[in-house]
C-alpha cells in the first residue's frame, strides 16, 4: 500500500512538469513566429526567444536529455544572432533585449556549473557569445546619434 502511495504521489509530482515541457514548445513557436513577423520589437522578441531556449536547455539537460539540450545551445547561439541584426537594423526597445541577454547568460553559466567537465566547453562558448551580443547591443545603445 505504502509503495503505491509513493508511486501516486511520484507520478502527481511530476505530470505537471511533463506537461509544462509540452507546452512550452507552441508558446516558443509562437514566440519566434511573432519575432520574425515584428519590426521595431525584433530585437527584444530575439532576446526573449533566447530567455525560452535558455529554459528549454536548463530542463533539458536537467533530465538527461544532454542531445536536446545542445540543440537549444545552438539555438541560442542563433537567436542572438538575429537579435543582433535586428538592433543593427532597429535601434529600438534595446534596454529590455539586453537585460534579457545578461539574464540568460547568467542562466546558461549556472546550467554549465551543473553539467560534467567534459560537456561544458560549449556551453562555456554560447556564454561567450552571449556576452559578446550583449557588448554589442551596449555599443549600439550608447553610440553617439551620427553613428546609429
Amino acid at each position: 500500500m505504502r509503495a503505491t502511495l509513493a508511486i501516486a504521489v511520484l507520478f502527481a509530482l511530476a505530470s505537471p512538469f511533463c506537461c509544462l515541457a509540452a507546452e512550452q514548445q507552441p508558446d516558443l513557436d509562437k514566440l519566434i513566429a511573432r519575432a520574425d513577423a515584428a519590426g521595431e520589437q525584433k530585437a527584444e522578441l530575439y532576446a526573449r526567444v533566447v530567455e525560452a531556449e535558455v529554459a528549454a536547455a536548463e530542463h533539458q539537460f536537467a533530465e538527461g536529455q544532454s542531445d536536446a539540450g545542445f540543440a537549444s545551445v545552438d539555438a541560442i547561439n542563433d537567436y542572438s544572432d538575429k537579435c543582433l541584426a535586428a538592433a543593427q537594423q532597429h535601434a529600438k526597445r534595446l534596454k529590455e533585449a539586453e537585460i534579457a541577454l545578461r539574464k540568460s547568460a547568467r542562466r546558461l553559466r549556472d546550467v554549465e556549473q551543473t553539467l560534467e567537465f567534459e560537456s561544458r566547453p560549449k556551453l562555456k562558448a554560447s556564454v561567450e557569445h552571449l556576452e559578446e551580443v550583449r557588448s554589442k547591443l551596449l555599443q549600439i545603445m550608447f553610440a553617439p546619434p551620427h553613428k546609429k
